[in-house]
Formats: C-alpha cells, sequence, structure tokens
C-alpha cells in the first residue's frame, strides 16, 4: 500500500498489514506480542483488533508518522540501557549473545547485556524498564489487512468529501491520487463543497464531477479558471484557450445532455439569468453550438429572452408598490437569507407599518 494511504490510516488509528513478506518477520504469537507490547512503551499505541497481523514495519511506521526514532532492536522492549550503548558495544553484545549466552539460539530467554552496567545478579525480564513518557496518552489502535485496509481508506475518504468546506493542499493531493487509483469508489452520493467539486472537475477534466454541480455553477468553473489560469477576476474580458474553452463546452453539454427530471434538476434557469450577461459573454467567447432542442431554448432565451430571474420577478413586485408581497416571493425562492440581505431595500418601500410587520413575518414562517 502507498505511503500516503498508510500515513493517512494511521492518522485514524489505523495500522496497515499490506502482506509484504518482508516485514512479514514476527509471524509467532510471542513476536506479535512483542511488538504490541513495544508500540504500547514507545508510542502509547493500544492494539485493539488485528494483533495477529503485527509485524516489525509498523514500529518503523510508527517511528516516522510520530518524529521518534527507535534503533534496530535486538532485545524484546528496547530497553534504555541498551539504547545508551555505542554501535560498536551493540555490534559486540549481539555477537556474544549469539554465540554464547543463547548457544545460536533465538534470544527469547530473559538474559542481560554482557556490557550494560546493571546488577548481573539480577535478570531483565522482558519489557522491565518504563518507556512510556508521562505525558503520553494510550491511543487504540486497529491493525487491518491490505484489503481490508482499502475499504476503510474509502469510508474515511467518503466522508472527507461530504464535509461543506474545501479541503487543504494534502487533504486534495490525497483525494487526487486516490481518485485516480480508484475512480469514483472513493466519492460520496452527495458533495456539498461546489468550490472542491469544480477543482477536481478542472484538474481532471473529468465530466463525472459535473452529477454534483448545476448549469449556473458553470459561471464558477469559468470564475476558477480565471483567476488559477489567467490571474483574473474579470469575467467580462476572457481570453480562454483551447482547452479551457472545451471543457467548459462539454459541463454545458453534459448538463444538457439530460431528460426529464433530471434536466428540470440540472438546468436551473432561473439561477443563470441572475448573471445574464455574464453568460451571454462567455456563449459567444467559447462559439457555444446547441447539442439539441433544450440548449438551443436556453440559448435564445439567455441572448434575447425576458429576464426570468427570481430577483427579476422581485424587482417587478417592487416597481408595482407590493414589498409585502415581493418579500414573500425572493424568501420562497431564495431562502431568508436573501431576504435579509435586501430587507433595508423592501423596508424602504412599505408604506404602512403593518407592511413592515408582514414583511419581518416572512422570517418567521422561514423553516
Amino acid at each position: 500500500m502507498k505511503e500516503t494511504y498508510k500515513r493517512f490510516l494511521f492518522e485514524h488509528h489505523i495500522l496497515v498489514n499490506d502482506g509484504n513478506p518482508e516485514n512479514d518477520r514476527c509471524i509467532s504469537e510471542t513476536d506479535q506480542i512483542s511488538v504490541a507490547m513495544a508500540l504500547a512503551g514507545k508510542f502509547g499505541i493500544r492494539i485493539r483488533k488485528g494483533i495477529r497481523l503485527a509485524n516489525m514495519q509498523m514500529i518503523r511506521d510508527a517511528e516516522r508518522y510520530l518524529g521518534e526514532y527507535v534503533p534496530e532492536p535486538f532485545y524484546r522492549g528496547f530497553p534504555a540501557s541498551v539504547l545508551e550503548m555505542t554501535p560498536d558495544q551493540r555490534l559486540c553484545d549481539q555477537l556474544l549473545h549469539y554465540t554464547e549466552t543463547y548457544g545460536l539460539g533465538w534470544f527469547d530467554e530473559p538474559g542481560h547485556s554482557v556490557l550494560e552496567t546493571i546488577d548481573d545478579s539480577k535478570l531483565r525480564d522482558v519489557f522491565d524498564e518504563k518507556l512510556v513518557p508521562e505525558h503520553v496518552e494510550p491511543k487504540d489502535f486497529d491493525i487491518l489487512s491490505k484489503s481490508k485496509a482499502i475499504v476503510e481508506l474509502k469510508k474515511f475518504l467518503g466522508i472527507l468529501l461530504s464535509a461543506n468546506r474545501p479541503l487543504n493542499l494534502d487533504q486534495l493531493a490525497l483525494v487526487e491520487e486516490s481518485f485516480t487509483d480508484f475512480g469514483a469508489d472513493i466519492l460520496p452520493p452527495v458533495m456539498p463543497c461546489k468550490d472542491m467539486v469544480i477543482r477536481l472537475l478542472y484538474d481532471f477534466g473529468n465530466l463525472y464531477f459535473c452529477r454534483y454541480l448545476k448549469l449556473s455553477d458553470t459561471i464558477k468553473l469559468l470564475n476558477y479558471i480565471q483567476y488559477t489560469q489567467y490571474n483574473s477576476e474579470n469575467l467580462k474580458k476572457l481570453n480562454l484557450k483551447n482547452r479551457d474553452r472545451k471543457i467548459i463546452t462539454r459541463a454545458i453539454n453534459w448538463f444538457f445532455d439530460k431528460t426529464g427530471e433530471e434536466l428540470d434538476h440540472y438546468v436551473d434557469q432561473f439561477v443563470c439569468f441572475e448573471k445574464r450577461k455574464i453568460w451571454c459573454g462567455l456563449l459567444h467567447h467559447i462559439h457555444y453550438k446547441p447539442v439539441n432542442d433544450a440548449a438551443q431554448q436556453f440559448t435564445d432565451a439567455i441572448r434575447s429572452g425576458p429576464n426570468i430571474s427570481h430577483f427579476s420577478a422581485m424587482e417587478r413586485y417592487m416597481k408595482a408598490g407590493l414589498p409585502v408581497e415581493a418579500a414573500k416571493y425572493i424568501c420562497a425562492t431564495k431562502g431568508s437569507g436573501t431576504l435579509l440581505r435586501n430587507m433595508n431595500y423592501i423596508l424602504s418601500r412599505c408604506h404602512s407599518e403593518r407592511e413592515i410587520k408582514e414583511v419581518f413575518k416572512c422570517l418567521e414562517s422561514t423553516p
């Protein structure tokens, strides 16, 4: 398993046995317990499940992820008295123990180093010395096989992508690498953060991400391209490259390549008309050619039809001297937040105290 995935799972208290024979040196039950005790003693990691999958590589992974260094051990438990020895002393001690103390054995009997400055009459037991710092709080970890770890990885990535806020650079790099390796399996049913979806859509050029957007979000895609690729926030002066024109055109066609309820869901014309001028400039700049009747009707309406946005309807109520109806309409179509942002304007057109109270009642009736 890739290092980035193992590090991410480690942050979620999961250690991975990736099935590498070179790492599976601990095969006996005694050695598995030794690894678990070493993880608990040095790092405060308590193995809750999967102790039979423990191997020595997990100690190396923990020391990399936590910034600790544990020398390659030749005693179970890594006592502090051994860590204080020089490399030459450790090498000499290993040779002496291997040839004389254990008689070419497996170092599985309690003993002590011939170079340690301790009482020779007292045999050191396994893990006799306390290595865990007092400030380290124990953490429960699970050890999983590679296949089960991938399942958990996809689960955690789905939760990560279901957040309402954009990801940081490290998280985004992890998502992009995972999408390359596993495809759409990591994606959740809903991705509420449209800024993140647009970035993934542009970086991969994959129209699969359009299912998390609507036609009106094309302007957000244009804004992202204009800012990141051309260092400009002006959407009225476009000079897009062919690659950017093509991805915007393909995205627009994806939305119109729907029928029935799906078409009504993705093509939100009322919202598109709120930025009508930008839409007109964009369609002209990319030389857009409608792919079907729905796309043709939309382009004709944007270019020459009446403005049917919700704000235009609200403005018609205001010009007719009906501020209460305007408040009710904008609250029902755009929500109470939009009503609050336009509250000063609406209240300024009220003619009586009764109308003012009716406008505030619109907020009270909003769920």
